[in-house]
């Protein structure tokens, strides 16, 4: 794990100690949000659920002993560098903000795949889930079927796979069972040089690239089949807040309608603009697109422009952000 959080510096010299643990659990919040799509973490958002944070403080203070990084008033200032997580095969397709359930899709996948190779018959294979939401959910998929389709799905898997390196789509495919195969497990297919946590990343990363192609791909039939359950990756909450902005409501009318609080509703209009290439930015009197503007604290500048809404601000900053990516 200690070479795991040096590497995810990245191009930043420093990270604050008690953001990156609220990356790394997940514990979300707007302002953590932007943190992390500012400082190129938001792909790992919520990656280690269950990291406590007395283990996460021990690994902190490995690396200020090993010298690696140095805490200035409650930021971690690196001072090893080694190269970053995201340019390195396939961490770098790791999507796991926006594909938080991606080992249950797979899990369901794996159960389709197994009993369509049995499709029409009965399926007579072995037992690959117990559980009911694995198994009610596939009968409805298996329901639909006819051999159109099921054509289809071995094209669109045979394409999903070569738009991968080699290793990465035999490391998937390998887990698939069928009629005539027995997948293996994750564990066996990884490769034999990782460690922990990066066989855990390597596993997400090589997910993460397939389900993440499906959802730039929605015509396929296997987008179709697991949009509903890839949908669930987005706050719910938010999608409601959205829906209401595209009926013409303001922020103030929102709160009402739904009986939130105004800052409840600012959130997730920054969060989907975060998440949203298409948000509609022009709808907003946004600041300067001046990069100066990504340094300044709400506090400050509103002591300067008192008519400024916090809204205003992050949805400037991240129009800046995202003007950035594009350009890069």
């Amino acid at each position: 794990m200690d070479e795991f959080i040096l590497a995810l510096f990245g191009e930043n010299d420093k990270l604050r100690m008690n953001t990156l643990y609220q990356i790394l659990v997940g514990k979300k919040s707007a302002s953590m949000l932007y943190y992390a799509y500012g400082h190129q973490l938001l792909n790992i958002v919520g990656i280690f659920p269950h990291l406590s944070k007395a283990e996460y403080e021990k690994i902190i203070q490995r690396l200020v002993n090993q010298k690696a990084v140095v805490i200035l008033e409650n930021e971690l200032v690196r001072v090893k560098i080694i190269p970053s997580l995201f340019t390195q095969e396939p961490y770098c397709h790791l999507n796991h903000f926006r594909l938080k359930n991606s080992l249950t899709l797979w899990r369901m996948l794996q159960l389709f795949l197994c009993r369509l190779s049995y499709w029409p018959a009965d399926y007579q294979g072995p037992v690959l889930e117990n559980s009911p939401f694995y198994l009610l959910n596939v009968d409805q998929m298996i329901a639909q079927m006819d051999e159109e389709q099921k054509q289809k799905i071995h094209e669109e898997l045979s394409h999903v796979f070569s738009q991968m390196p080699q290793d990465q789509a035999d490391f998937l495919a390998n887990t698939f069972s069928g009629k005539q195969i027995s997948g293996k497990t994750f564990y066996q297919v990884l490769p034999e040089d990782l460690h922990s946590p990066f066989d855990i990343c390597y596993t997400l990363a090589c997910v993460e690239r397939f389900w993440s192609y499906l959802m730039t791909h929605t015509e396929l039939v296997l987008f179709q089949l697991f949009k509903p359950f890839i949908l669930e990756n987005y706050k719910q909450s938010m999608l409601v807040t959205r829906q209401y902005y595209k009926f013409g409501y303001d922020v103030e009318k929102i709160a009402q309608i739904r009986g939130l609080k105004e800052g409840t509703i600012i959130d997730h209009l920054i969060e989907w603009a975060i998440l949203d290439d298409r948000f509609p930015f022009e709808d907003f009197q946004l600041l300067t697109q001046e990069e100066t503007l990504l340094d300044y604290r709400y506090k400050d500048l509103v002591e300067e422009n008192p008519e400024i809404s916090f809204l205003q601000y992050r949805l400037s900053q991240i129009a800046i952000l995202k003007g950035r990516d594009n350009y890069e």
